[in-house]
């Protein structure tokens, strides 16, 4: 994939709990199941499962958010599954962040690879997509610092041109006007 100008989304893919899943980007569970219908020791367990991993999915959720700064195109967004309480859990996110690279400016460029990098591998637990998408970032860098590197050459290389000493002709037309100017040049020379 290039990623010259894509941008690429971070993306926890978690096990869909035993409910099916529901409506994307809510961002408030739905109403709790009246007490009327009271839960068996199976579905409590279900409930349970579901605030753990409706906990962890938020919070590496947000761990990406957090480190992607100015990178993030969007808050998190949550995919969720509806509990035997009837309430809505998160079961999967994404962050999405910008992994283009700045055009015309290799330092640039860097900079923002390594913050994404950073925010790819923010949670404790990177996923296998949190991992492509740093791979990426590294990738773009590398390709950064070797447009830098040829530029500084380049650089380097027009200032070198510019110190080289004068030819034999031009060392013999110089000396001619500084004798004109100086008559002892000639004597000393």
């Amino acid at each position: 994939m290039n990623i010259d100008s894509v941008n690429s989304s971070l993306y926890l893919p978690i096990a869909s709990a035993r409910s099916e899943t529901v409506a994307r980007d809510q961002t408030e569970p739905g109403p709790a199941r009246t007490q009327k219908n009271e839960l068996s020791d199976e579905e409590k367990a279900q409930v349970q499962e579901l605030k753990r991993i409706d906990r962890e999915v938020r919070a590496h959720e947000q761990a990406h958010a957090a480190a992607g700064g100015g990178h993030v195109t969007g808050g998190p967004t949550y995919e969720y599954t509806t509990g035997p309480d009837g309430r809505l859990y998160a079961v999967a996110g994404e962050v999405g962040i910008s992994t283009s690279p700045v055009s015309g400016d290799p330092e640039a460029t860097i900079q923002k690879m390594r913050q994404v990098r950073a925010a790819a591998m923010a949670p404790g637990d990177p996923s296998a997509q949190d991992r492509s998408v740093a791979a990426q970032a590294a990738a773009t860098e590398a390709q950064a610092q070797q447009e830098l590197a040829r530029s500084k050459r380049s650089e380097q290389s027009d200032q070198s041109t510019e110190q080289i000493s004068p030819g034999p002709l031009e060392a013999y037309r110089q000396a001619q006007e500084a004798s004109v100017e100086n008559p002892l040049f000639d004597l000393i020379a």
